[in-house]
C-alpha cells in the first residue's frame, strides 16, 4: 500500500508539474525600439545602464546610448564592434570589443570617448586575441575575457595627467581556449574548454569542486540560486546546481517541469530577478521565466507576439525599484518588458482581437464579449488563451448571472445585437428575439423577472418551471434603453440622449423624466444607473448625480466636486469589495484626457489615479473585479490588474542635461561631467567646481537640451526648468525637452531642470552652472580707464575755459570803457526824449478814453440787437405747442447770431426752418432779420405752404433786396437753409433745402435727404426751382435739421472737425433717449470736443454759430 501511495504521489506530482500553467495572468507590457529610432546598429550584443539611468547598447557599429529621449551613437577608433559592457556602482562603463577593451571616458566637452586600456599597456605590441566576449566586475576587479586570453586589473582605475592607465593589467592564458565567464556573488568564474569551470586563486586558474563536469558542456548561464548554491545552465544537458560549501558531490541536476523543452530551446543567456525567479533567453524558443522549483511561470515567444525566438541579449536594470527586463530579438529591435508591473496584457496571440465589451467569471469560467465573438478562457491549456465558442455578425454587449429564485442555482445570460441568449459551458441557445439589447437587469421586486433594455424600448421575460416566457414589451415606449435599475420604490431607465425615466413599475403609464429641468445636466448621449452609498446615482457626461425622493437630480459629491461639476464625464462606474472604480474623461474637446481612477479604503475614499497611467489613454469600456484581479478593457485592448502586486511609484530617477549649445551653434557641453580631481577621469553625476565655463558676452545666448531616463511612456514625461540668476520661478510642466535663453546679462547662472513621470513622481534636479562675462566696456579696467579719461578731459576743459575767460575779461574791460562814454552821451539824449514822450503819452490817453466810450456804446447797441433777435425768434411756448416733442440747440458764436430758426402753423400744417446766413455776428444778424422778415411775408402773409416755392420766393427777395445781379466783385451774401412742412393729417412732410440736408431716423436706421447745391442768394449755376421732397412719416420718426456750425467745429485729439459721419453716429447712439436728453448729449460731446488743446496749448474756441433742431413725430 505504501508503494502504491508513493507511486500515486509521484504521478500526481508529475501531472501537476506537466500542466503547470504559464502566462496564466497574461503578458507583461512590452515596448519595442526599432532601428528607425536608434539607427543602424547591425547586431546588438550587450546592454548595461550607468548610475544616472542612461542605457548603453554595444553593437556591430559601435556604442549606442538612450536617455529616454535621444539615441546617440559613438564609434571606437580601435574596433568597430562592441561585444560586452558592464558598469560599476560609481557609474563607470567598461567595454569589450574585437581586439580591444577599455573604459568609456569623457572628453573636455563631456562627450563619451572610448579609452583603450589594452593600448595603454601594449601600444607597440601586435594584438594576439580576438573578440572580448565578456566584460565583468567581481572582487573589486574588472575582467575582460576573450577566447584566447583573460585580462583583469584592480579598481578603481587611476590615470596620469595624460589619461594613461597607472594600474597594472594582469593576464591569464588558457591551455586550450576559454569559453565564457561569469560574475556570481562577487566571485569570478570562467569555463575553459577541456578543463571545466574555474575560479582565480592567487592569479591562477583553479577548478571548482566538480567543475571538470563542464569540460565539454557549454555553459551559458551562472546565476546565484541561494546563499550557497549557483544555478548553472548548459546547452547540452540543461541546468545544474553548484553547492559552494561542498568539496564532493557539489554538482547536482536541476530539473524543470519539462526538461526537454528547456534543453531543446538552446540556452544562451540569463538573469536572476529580485523576487528569486530566473529569466532564461534562448536561441530557439524565446524567453522563459521560472521559479526555484523549476516551474515555468512565463514563456515569451513568437506564439505570444515576439517577432523572433532568437534572444541574443538579456539585461535587468536593477537601478530601479521596479526592474525592467531588456532584451534583443535578432534583427527585430530592442525590447523592454515591465515584468514587475501590476498590469498584464491579453493580445491577439492569446485570442483577443477586437474591443471587449464585457467580462464575467461564471462558475470558474471566464467569458469575454469581444465585438461579435463570445470567447472562453481555455484554462486546460498549458498556456491559457481565449477560444472562440460563438460568433455573430453584430456586437455582443452584456453578460448577467441570473439567480433562480428560491434556489441556489443560476443561469448565465448574454445580450447581443440579435437577441437574448443562455450560455451553458460552451453551448449558446437563444431565449428571445429582441434587436440590439444593451442592458439586462434581474428584478428586485419580482426576482423571476428579467428586464431587457434595447433599441426598441424595455421588455421583460420571466423564468418559471425551468422555462422562459415570451418577451413582454412596454407598449408605446420606443426609446433606446441603455441602463436599468429597480428599487423598492421605482423602476429607473437610462434613455439615450434624453435622461432618466422613472416609473412606479413596469405597467405604470405615468413617466417622470429627469433631465435638465429636474437638475440633470444633459451632457453625453448615454445615462447609466448604479447604486452607491445607498443612493441611486446617474452616470453621464456631466459626472455623478443622485436621484432624490422628489425625483430630481442633485450633485453626488461623495467623491468630491470634481466628479459632479460638469468638468468631467464618467463613462464607467464599478463598486468592488475594497474600492470604487471609475472611468473618467475631461469635457474638453481639445483634450479628453481619458483616465481610470480608483478610490481605495471605501470609508475614506483615498484617490489613486496613478496606478493605471501605464494603460493607453483610451476610454475604459469595462471594469470587472475578479477576486484578487480586476479585468479592464478599453479601446486599446484587454488588461488584467493584480491587486496584490505592490508597485513603487516613488521611483528615484534622474534628469540629465544632455547638451548645451552657444549662440554660434558650437557645443559647450555634451551631456557628461568628468571628475579628474581623483585622477580617475571617470564619469561624475555632478558638475565639478573647476569645470564651470565662463562665456564671453557675445556668447550670451544658450540652448539647453535635457532628458530623463525613466522608461515607462517616456514620451509623456514632463519637465520644468528655471535659470537662477534670471528668474527663480519654475516653468510650467511640459513635454518640451529644450529651451533657449537670449541676451543674458553678465553674471553667474545656474540652469536647473527636473522631470515628472506618468506617475507624477518628480526626478532629482539636474544643474549646469556657468558665468557670462561682461563686455569689455563694462569691465573694471574699462571703468578705471573711463575715469582717468574723464578726469583728463575735465582738467583740459578747465584749462581751456580759464584761458578763454582771461581773453574775454580783457576784451570786456575795453568794451566797458567805450560803452561808458557812449552811455554818458545817450543819457543826455534820453533825458530830452523822455520829455517829448511824456507829452505824446498825454495825447494817447485822451484818445484811449474816447475809444473806450465809443466801444461801450457799440457793445450796448449789439446787446440790444441780441435782445431784439431773441424776441423775433419763436418763443419756446409757441414751439412746444406747434411742434410737440422737440429740442433746439442754438449757440451763437458772438453776441448776435447769423443762424436763426423760424416756425409757424397754418391749419394742419406746421412750418419749421433752420437757416445759416452769410457771416456771423452783426452782419449775420442783419441777414437773419432780413430772412425772418421775408419768411413772415411769404408764409404768413401770402399763405405759401409749399417748401420749394418758399425757398424760390425767399431767394428772389434776397437777391432783390441786396441788389445782386451777378456782376464781378459784387457781394455774394445769402443763406443756407432747410425748410420742413409737417402735415399732421396726412402724416407727410415736405422738405426743401439750400445746402442744409434733412436727417430722419426710423427703425434704428438713419437716412439723409439731400439738399439742393445752391444757396439763397445769387448763384451762377442756380436752378430755376428748388426741389420739393415729399416724405411719408410715422409716429416715432425723428427729424433733424441743422446748420454747418456743429459739424465744422474743430477740436478732439487730432485737431479735426466733428464732421457729418460723427454727427450721425452721435444721433444714432442717443436716438432712443428723450429729445431733451439728446440735446444734453450733443452739448456734452461738443464741450468735451472743444475742451482739448491745440498745438499752442490753448483750448479750442467756437468757430461758427451752431444750430440743431430735433423733432419727434
Amino acid at each position: 500500500m505504501k508503494k502504491i501511495a508513493g507511486i500515486l504521489f509521484i504521478v500526481f506530482f508529475i501531472s501537476n508539474n506537466i500542466f503547470a500553467q504559464i502566462n496564466k495572468d497574461g503578458l507583461p507590457f512590452f515596448t519595442k525600439y526599432t532601428d528607425k529610432e536608434y539607427g543602424e546598429a547591425g547586431q546588438i550584443w550587450a546592454i548595461t545602464q550607468d548610475n544616472r539611468g542612461v542605457m548603453y547598447f554595444g553593437c556591430n557599429y559601435g556604442l549606442k546610448t538612450y536617455d529616454g529621449k535621444t539615441w546617440k551613437n559613438y564609434n571606437n577608433n580601435h574596433s568597430t564592434r562592441v561585444n560586452s559592457l558592464i558598469s560599476d556602482n560609481k557609474g563607470s562603463v567598461y567595454y569589450g570589443a574585437e581586439g580591444d577593451f577599455g573604459v568609456l571616458l569623457n572628453d573636455s566637452w563631456g562627450k563619451i570617448t572610448f579609452h583603450s586600456l589594452y593600448l595603454d599597456k601594449n601600444s607597440g605590441d601586435s594584438i594576439n586575441f580576438g573578440t572580448v566576449w565578456k566584460t565583468l566586475i567581481a572582487d573589486n576587479k574588472v575582467y575582460f575575457q576573450a577566447f584566447e586570453e583573460l585580462f583583469y586589473c584592480d579598481l578603481p582605475l587611476k590615470f596620469d595627467k595624460d589619461t594613461i592607465l597607472l594600474n597594472d593589467i594582469k593576464t591569464i592564458k588558457p591551455q586550450s581556449l576559454f569559453h565564457l565567464s561569469f560574475s556570481v556573488d562577487n566571485q569570478f568564474y570562467i569555463r575553459e574548454w577541456e578543463k571545466g569551470i574555474c575560479k582565480i586563486v592567487n592569479d591562477k586558474l583553479e577548478l571548482i569542486p566538480g567543475g571538470e563536469k563542464f569540460a565539454f558542456l557549454r555553459v551559458y548561464v551562472m546565476l546565484p540560486f541561494d546563499d550557497h548554491r549557483i544555478l548553472i545552465g548548459t546547452r547540452e544537458k540543461g541546468f545544474f546546481l553548484f553547492d559552494k560549501t561542498k568539496k564532493k558531490n557539489a554538482i547536482t541536476p536541476f530539473n524543470f517541469d519539462n526538461n526537454e523543452e528547456i534543453i531543446n530551446s538552446t540556452i544562451y543567456n540569463g538573469v536572476k530577478l529580485p523576487n528569486g525567479n530566473f529569466v532564461i533567453g534562448t536561441l530557439a524558443d524565446g524567453i522563459f521565466i521560472f521559479d526555484k522549483s523549476g516551474t515555468i511561470l512565463n514563456h515569451f515567444s513568437n506564439k505570444t507576439g515576439l517577432p523572433s525566438q532568437y534572444i541574443l541579449t538579456l539585461y535587468l536594470n536593477k537601478n530601479s525599484p521596479n526592474p525592467q527586463l531588456w532584451f534583443v530579438n535578432q534583427d527585430n529591435g530592442i525590447f523592454r518588458a515591465d515584468i514587475f508591473g501590476t498590469f498584464s496584457v491579453w493580445n491577439k496571440n492569446m485570442g483577443i482581437e477586437g474591443i471587449v465589451n464585457d467580462i464575467i467569471n461564471y462558475k470558474g469560467n471566464t467569458y469575454v464579449a469581444d465585438n461579435n465573438n463570445l470567447l472562453l478562457l481555455n484554462t486546460k491549456s498549458r498556456s491559457p488563451n481565449f477560444k472562440n465558442i460563438y460568433s455573430e455578425n453584430q456586437n455582443i454587449w452584456k453578460f448577467l448571472k441570473f439567480n433562480i429564485p428560491e434556489s441556489k442555482k443560476s443561469k448565465l445570460l448574454m445580450a447581443s445585437y440579435s437577441g437574448l441568449y443562455e450560455i451553458k459551458d460552451t453551448v449558446v441557445s437563444k431565449i428571445a428575439d429582441i434587436n440590439n439589447i444593451h442592458e439586462l437587469f434581474q428584478s428586485v421586486n419580482k426576482p423571476n423577472r428579467l428586464y431587457i433594455g434595447s433599441d426598441e424600448g424595455i421588455s421583460y421575460v420571466e423564468f418559471s418551471g425551468n422555462t422562459w416566457s415570451k418577451p413582454i414589451k412596454k407598449e408605446g415606449f420606443n426609446n433606446s434603453v441603455s441602463s436599468i435599475l429597480e428599487t423598492d420604490k421605482y423602476l429607473g431607465l437610462g434613455i439615450d440622449n434624453k435622461g432618466v425615466f422613472i416609473l412606479d413599475d413596469f405597467e405604470d403609464k405615468n413617466i417622470t423624466l429627469i433631465d435638465s429641468s429636474r437638475g440633470l445636466p444633459l451632457l453625453g448621449s448615454e445615462y447609466f444607473l448604479k447604486k452607491c452609498n445607498n443612493q441611486t446615482i446617474i452616470i453621464n457626461g456631466s459626472g455623478l448625480h443622485y436621484i432624490t425622493d422628489s425625483l430630481t437630480a442633485e450633485k453626488f459629491d461623495f467623491f468630491g466636486d470634481t466628479y459632479c461639476d460638469k468638468s468631467n464625464g464618467i463613462f464607467t462606474f464599478i463598486e468592488d469589495d475594497d474600492a470604487y472604480w471609475m472611468s473618467v474623461y475631461s469635457n474638453d474637446e481639445n483634450n479628453l484626457n481619458h483616465r481610470l481612477i480608483r478610490f481605495l479604503d471605501k470609508k475614506n475614499r483615498i484617490k489613486d489615479s496613478v496606478f493605471a497611467k501605464i494603460l493607453p489613454t483610451k476610454s475604459t469600456l469595462c471594469i470587472y473585479p475578479d477576486n484578487n484581479y480586476v479585468w479592464i478593457s478599453n479601446e486599446g485592448g484587454l488588461y488584467k490588474f493584480n491587486k496584490k502586486t505592490q508597485k513603487n511609484y516613488e521611483t528615484v530617477y534622474n534628469t540629465i542635461i544632455s547638451k548645451v549649445i552657444t549662440a554660434n551653434d558650437s557645443v559647450l557641453f555634451k551631456g557628461n561631467f568628468i571628475d579628474n580631481k581623483t585622477g580617475s577621469f571617470l564619469f561624475s553625476s555632478k558638475q565639478p567646481d573647476n569645470d564651470i565655463p565662463e562665456l564671453s558676452f557675445k556668447n550670451n545666448k544658450l540652448i539647453f537640451e535635457w532628458a530623463a531616463p525613466f522608461f515607462e511612456k517616456e514620451n509623456e514625461t514632463k519637465y520644468s526648468f528655471r535659470l537662477i540668476g534670471e528668474s527663480d520661478k519654475w516653468s510650467k510642466w511640459s513635454v518640451k525637452t529644450d529651451t533657449r535663453f537670449t541676451n543674458l546679462f553678465e553674471g553667474d547662472y545656474i540652469f536647473e531642470v527636473k522631470a515628472r513621470n506618468i506617475y507624477n513622481t518628480e526626478s532629482t534636479i539636474a544643474q549646469y552652472k556657468f558665468s557670462v562675462l561682461p563686455p569689455w566696456y563694462r569691465t573694471i579696467w574699462a571703468y578705471i580707464l573711463f575715469l582717468i579719461a574723464g578726469v583728463l578731459i575735465i582738467l583740459l576743459i578747465i584749462k581751456l575755459y580759464t584761458k578763454k575767460l582771461k581773453r574775454e575779461n580783457e576784451k570786456l574791460e575795453q568794451i566797458v570803457k567805450e560803452r561808458t562814454a557812449e552811455i554818458r552821451m545817450q543819457n543826455e539824449e534820453i533825458t530830452a526824449q523822455r520829455d517829448e514822450i511824456q507829452a505824446q503819452k498825454d495825447v494817447v490817453e485822451k484818445a484811449k478814453d474816447k475809444i473806450e466810450r465809443q466801444q461801450k456804446s457799440i457793445m450796448d447797441s449789439i446787446h440790444y440787437a441780441s435782445r431784439i433777435q431773441e424776441a423775433v425768434l419763436p418763443p419756446d411756448e409757441y414751439l412746444n405747442r406747434i411742434l410737440g416733442e422737440h429740442f433746439v440747440l442754438f449757440r451763437p458764436r458772438d453776441i448776435v447770431s447769423g443762424d436763426f430758426y423760424w416756425a409757424t402753423e397754418s391749419g394742419s400744417k406746421t412750418v419749421i426752418v433752420a437757416a445759416d446766413c452769410t457771416g456771423h455776428g452783426v452782419p449775420g444778424a442783419f441777414m437773419s432779420m432780413l430772412g425772418m422778415s421775408f419768411l413772415n411775408e411769404i408764409v404768413n402773409k401770402d399763405g405759401i405752404l409749399q417748401a420749394n416755392i418758399i425757398l424760390n420766393r425767399l431767394r428772389e427777395n434776397v437777391k432783390k433786396s441786396l441788389r445782386q445781379t451777378g456782376k464781378e466783385n459784387e457781394a455774394k451774401d445769402g443763406m443756407d437753409i432747410a425748410v420742413c412742412i409737417l402735415d399732421k393729417t396726412e402724416m407727410k412732410i415736405q422738405y426743401a433745402g439750400a445746402y442744409n440736408p434733412l436727417l430722419i431716423i426710423r427703425n434704428n436706421e438713419i437716412s439723409r435727404i439731400k439738399a439742393d447745391r445752391m444757396p439763397i442768394g445769387i448763384y451762377l449755376r442756380e436752378k430755376e426751382s428748388f426741389t420739393n421732397n415729399i416724405i411719408d412719416v410715422k409716429k416715432g420718426d425723428l427729424l433733424y435739421i441743422f446748420s454747418d456750425g456743429y459739424v465744422d467745429q474743430f477740436g478732439g485729439e487730432n485737431d479735426s472737425k466733428i464732421r457729418s459721419a460723427k454727427f450721425k453716429e452721435l444721433l444714432m447712439e442717443n436716438h432712443k433717449k428723450s429729445l431733451a436728453e439728446q440735446k444734453a448729449a450733443l452739448v456734452k460731446f461738443l464741450e468735451e470736443w472743444m475742451n482739448h488743446t491745440d498745438d499752442t496749448g490753448r483750448k479750442y474756441k467756437q468757430v461758427d454759430d451752431i444750430l440743431v433742431i430735433g423733432i419727434e413725430i
